[in-house]
């Protein structure tokens, strides 16, 4: 332990085993979880702890804590949803380092190549149809959105109906989740997890069975969500607006003004609207942001090399 903290983590659940004690953590920021592996080392709050076992990319682990160390350090003062300083383990920072290409995040084909990699294989299979898929889904993602801007009070029907879904599904993997957790949870938590899980499951329901009834409740639930969406968009700019002027010694602060002035319009434009108009307003956003997607995507795949392609105009030249 060397007590350079890299970064924050969150106490997920505690549970006795034994006379050990179980604690899972999960890292604040997922990209640290790269320096957790099973039966490493970690520092909790200052305290060296191994690594009992971890998800597939370390954002989230459990350590097992002996008697002793619970009993000797302030670990036992620890409860569900507390944050905690970590520490990884220097070693596989070290190793990180010595990586080939690890001073850079770029995948090059010439160091694939050189560590083993058949980079003829991946240009002639995997490359073009990844590219050529990205520009699929991206074209896909400008029609339906165009579709949805040609006939808003569809779109915003069929997003209200797939949010209910959502909503239903969510609230029932909610009240599984908390139900098979609760033994490592403190008693207050678990059941708040629970009125919110069963918060989703009345709003998914309610939203499905206007929508069986008939067009005029479906119509109102769409147009409560859009008035819903105008409520966040006026605290979202007003938020916005404060937080940039209270901080005009960051560089870019007018953008977030600019960005929450905006969004406060938006959010007033929505709210004075009429119900007739309320029923196009989640069509018109789900449309352009289809659009907008479809569009990075696109751009993304264009940019998208194989290895062939930047030897072509050498090899004709040549």
């Amino acid at each position: 332990v060397s007590g350079h903290i890299d970064g924050l983590g969150r106490v997920e659940a505690i549970s006795r085993q034994g006379h050990s004690w179980d604690l899972q953590l999960a890292w604040d920021d997922p990209l640290l979880g790269r320096y957790i592996c099973e039966k490493g080392s970690v520092a909790v709050n200052g305290i060296s702890l191994t690594v009992a076992s971890c998800h597939h990319d370390g954002a989230s682990f459990s350590l097992a804590v002996i008697p002793h160390t619970w009993e000797q350090t302030t670990l036992q003062e620890l409860r569900c949803g507390d944050a905690v300083n970590l520490e990884a383990d220097l070693l596989a920072k070290y190793v990180e380092r010595l990586l080939p290409g690890s001073a850079s995040a770029d995948l090059t084909s010439q160091w694939m190549a050189e560590n083993g990699w058949n980079v003829s294989l991946l240009g002639a299979s995997l490359a073009p149809m990844f590219k050529s898929f990205t520009i699929a889904e991206g074209i896909l993602l400008i029609v339906l959105g165009v579709l949805a801007l040609i006939a808003p009070i569809k779109a915003s029907f069929i997003v209200t109906a797939v949010l209910g879904v959502v909503f239903l599904v969510g609230g029932i993997i909610g009240w599984i989740n908390n139900l098979s957790r609760s033994r490592g949870m403190k008693g207050w938590l678990v059941f708040w997890r629970l009125v919110v899980s069963t918060l989703f499951l009345v709003a998914g329901w309610t939203i499905l069975d206007q929508f069986s009834t008939g067009a005029i409740d479906a119509a109102a639930q769409v147009a409560t969500l859009s008035l819903a969406v105008g409520i966040v968009f006026l605290v979202e700019g007003i938020v916005a607006i404060i937080a940039s002027l209270g901080h005009q010694e960051v560089e870019g602060w007018r953008w977030g003004l600019a960005n929450g002035i905006i969004t406060l319009i938006l959010g007033l434009i929505i709210l004075s609207m009429k119900a007739f108009g309320l029923l196009s307003v989640l069509g018109i956003l789900v449309g352009i942001s289809f659009i907008f997607s479809g569009i990075d995507l696109i751009a993304f795949a264009s940019s998208f090399h194989g290895p062939d392609d930047n030897d072509g105009p050498q090899a004709s030249a040549a």
